[in-house]
């Protein structure tokens, strides 16, 4: 029996999944087993009724990875979104696996003999490489996030972007910053900048953009990568963009000058060869890429070569080279000035002049340099399944569509088997058994310090006009393409495209959202705090900006329904499971007032409260007809916003606002039916169960009238997804271990 470790962890809220335990899963490991820690034991299996049960067949892999050789040589690490392998080179075979989702890169340590990581959610892990034994754990004291963080080359310290525009180096040994500094301060009264509220994942979640003057908002959540750099022996970091960078002497603990032309490139490609050199590629320029002296910014060499970006590999002689339109990289000698031949790959990294690839179908090769045929190789199982953001099953369970970390799928359910592979989407609707569309991912820019916007002015009806104070910086969206897959014939082709609009699927339609300003189209801004204008007038805390909602036939592109905000408009969860939209209101605002005319009870409840900025009303809506279905009045003490996922099912609306605590309100009295514990809800009005996913494996299933716990099924492995049937009789599981299973619900909660 070998084993694997765990680093899951959750990457906003985490406080009830942070236990750093070492957790053996009875699974094969490749290679040398490391050894399990000491640890509470799996309850035993326990399911209803199993009408099938297969592992997905080739299991979804992570076409986005990073492959790194150890200080000296002697050890690799393969990570992709789902975790770490661990192996030696010679002879090359794993060591060890590491589950670690929602993690940063992680780093050898300078004496080649440990593997250091954090999360997303800022704990640190140091473990041993030849046994697995963690050697030291901790949360780090940054208690108001990082944007964005990188660890030093040997993984002593963390460069953190914080939320305030303040850069932080924080010595992980001692959990002392040696260095903190805000390196770009905007105007609090005039600057403003678009957070996305979407978060990718196949369950209720709000949709559009919010308006802040920080990045609290994109703490913890890896949404968008800002620009950094450490020298290979980690003495210097250079951070920021051309409005504001610094160079970091880690050493002297102090700042340097940094020249401007080093600068001016920082959006780009800053690659650091060694304290005196970097490589650099100006944004949007790929034919120009330089060597540049970090003393004074000239010009030391012109490599002969064209890429988007670039990475230097543990080797810095040697550059990564990347595209936006290929996969992996291509390896580049900058001192020959030529290129290394580079088979297809999803990472690689170069070690004295070794180069070390792995491939999408999860085989590692060695090759040493000028040879065509690797000296070593190794076929790696697939672990873990990555974090996927869209997943959906047919109404009878009998196919499911799944996309995965670059790689999408349509899996037939009862044998497990790859059907067809399927072009990457953001978002599946399945229509009946044998079609459906599938919505191509957003294709937005990441946000940046660079998006940032000027508030011009605010109009008699309270809309906000911005405009970009880096006239560079854009937003302009890629259209989205629709495709319609024939399931049957296993084949998909475009049916439509969305425009400049950005889509978000909603069960049986598709969302599109638009906001027409000088900022840009797409931008959905629910709430500015009180800040002033360009020309001196003031924004009321609460003054909201007008936007357009259309549900869109996914099948032609036809609208359906459409509502336009003015004022302070909510904020729209949509649902992919489900055939609802739910608004989330501010309480006290028109919109919230109006949505209770049909509803007395509701109506009644609103009279009779205290109301509060804080208070919510959750107004659902048909979402084929956008009709109103009625709504609850939820007094508890956060923001229309702040809702983790938001969803309605027959007589209920379900939400949670921590992760893991779960609310049911009834919206036949307005009333608070139940707190539960879990992730990962499904729902069904048929059969009126509610499925749960409490940890380890355990699912629980409600009653959703009574919120009586029915009864509790046990799977081997973690919970990913579940769905089910559209008669609520058949439940779909599908587990980390790429497992996919359907239980019979039928007679659950009946003693047997």
């Amino acid at each position: 029996m070998s084993c694997r470790f765990d680093l899951s962890l959750s990457t906003i809220h985490v406080s009830c999944f942070c236990a750093l335990v070492a957790i053996c899963l009875g699974e094969a490991c490749l290679g040398q087993a490391w050894r399990a820690l000491p640890q509470t034991e799996r309850p035993p299996e326990k399911l209803r009724g199993v009408i099938s049960r297969q592992r997905l067949a080739p299991p979804l892999r992570s076409t986005t990875a990073t492959l790194s050789y150890s200080h000296d040589g002697r050890y690799l690490s393969l990570q992709d979104r789902a975790g770490i392998y661990v192996l030696s080179r010679d002879p090359l075979k794993v060591l060890g696996y590491i589950d670690a989702p929602n993690s940063y890169t992680a780093r050898f340590s300078a004496d080649s003999e440990s593997i250091i990581m954090v999360s997303l959610a800022l704990t640190y892990e140091r473990r041993a490489l030849q046994d697995g034994q963690i050697l030291d754990s901790k949360a780090l004291p940054i208690p108001n996030g990082c944007v964005d963080a990188q660890l030093s080359p040997d993984g002593g310290l963390l460069a953190c972007y914080r939320p305030d525009f303040a850069l932080g180096v924080l010595q992980l040994s001692t959990e002392e910053w040696i260095f903190s500094e805000k390196i770009y301060i905007p105007d609090p009264h005039l600057a403003i900048f678009p957070i996305p509220l979407d978060l990718d994942v196949p369950f209720a979640g709000a949709f559009g953009f919010t308006l802040s003057h920080d990045m609290s908002l994109l703490a913890n959540r890896a949404v968008c990568a800002l620009p950094m750099t450490f020298s290979p022996d980690g003495h210097t970091l250079i951070a920021g963009d051309n409005r504001g960078a610094v160079r970091v002497d880690t050493l002297g603990r102090k700042k340097t000058n940094l020249p401007s032309t080093i600068q001016k490139c920082m959006s780009g490609t800053v690659a650091m060869q060694d304290d005196t050199r970097a490589l650099v590629i100006p944004r949007g320029k790929p034919t120009e890429p330089a060597i540049r002296s970090l003393r004074d910014g000239s010009f030391l060499a012109t490599p002969n070569f064209k890429a988007d970006s670039a990475h230097l590999a543990t080797d810095a002689r040697y550059a990564l080279l990347y595209n936006a339109d290929a996969q992996g990289a291509r390896v580049f000698d900058l001192e020959d000035n030529l290129p290394l031949e580079t088979p297809e790959n999803v990472a690689v990294d170069v070690y004295g002049g070794e180069l070390a690839l792995a491939n999408a179908i999860g085989e590692l090769f060695l090759f040493r340099k000028g040879e065509h045929a690797p000296f070593a190789s190794l076929s790696l199982r697939a672990e873990g399944l990555v974090p996927f953001g869209s997943a959906a099953v047919t109404p009878g369970l009998e196919k499911m569509a799944i996309a995965g970390d670059g790689e999408a799928g349509l899996f037939e359910i009862a044998t497990g088997q790859r059907i067809s592979r399927l072009p990457q989407f953001s978002a599946v609707n399945f229509t009946d058994s044998s079609s459906a569309f599938l919505l191509t991912p957003q294709r937005r820019p990441e946000p940046t310090w660079e998006l940032e916007y000027l508030i011009d002015r605010v109009d008699a009806q309270g809309a906000v006009h911005a405009s970009p104070l880096d006239k560079e910086a854009t937003l302009a969206i890629v259209p989205q393409t629709i495709w319609h897959v024939d399931a049957v014939a296993a084949k998909a082709s475009p049916a439509w495209t969305g425009g400049e609009t950005l889509l978000r699927a909603g069960g049986p339609v598709f969302f599109e959202y638009s906001f027409e300003s000088l900022a840009g189209r797409g931008l959905f801004l629910p709430r500015v705090d009180s800040v002033s204008s360009g020309r001196g007038a003031r924004l009321p805390q609460g003054i909201g900006v007008p936007f357009h909602l259309r549900a869109l036939d996914p099948a032609s592109g036809r609208e359906l329904w459409s509502r336009t905000f003015n004022g302070l408009p909510p904020i729209p969860f949509a649902d992919p499971q489900g055939e609802r939209l739910v608004l989330s209101w501010q309480a006290k605002s028109a919109g919230a007032w109006a949505a209770t005319k049909h509803d007395r009870a509701a109506r009644d409840a609103m009279k009779k409260a205290k109301l509060t900025d804080q208070d919510s009303f959750l107004e659902a809506l048909d979402a084929r007809t956008g009709k109103s279905l009625g709504g609850v009045l939820v007094q508890s003490g956060a923001s229309p916003a702040n809702f983790d996922w938001l969803f309605s099912v027959g007589q209920a609306i379900i939400f949670s606002r921590d992760s893991v605590r779960v609310h049911v309100y009834s919206m036949q009295d307005g009333q608070l039916k139940a707190k539960l514990v879990g992730i990962r809800p499904s729902a069904n009005a048929q059969s009126n169960l509610l499925a749960l996913d409490t940890g380890s494996g355990r699912l629980a299933i409600y009653d959703l009238n009574t919120a009586d716990k029915l009864d509790e099924e046990i799977f081997p492995d973690p919970i990913v997804y579940t769905h089910f049937s559209a008669d609520g009789q058949r439940l779909f599981v599908l587990t980390e271990n790429q497992n996919a299973s359907v239980l019979d619900m039928k007679g659950v909660g009946v003693a047997h």
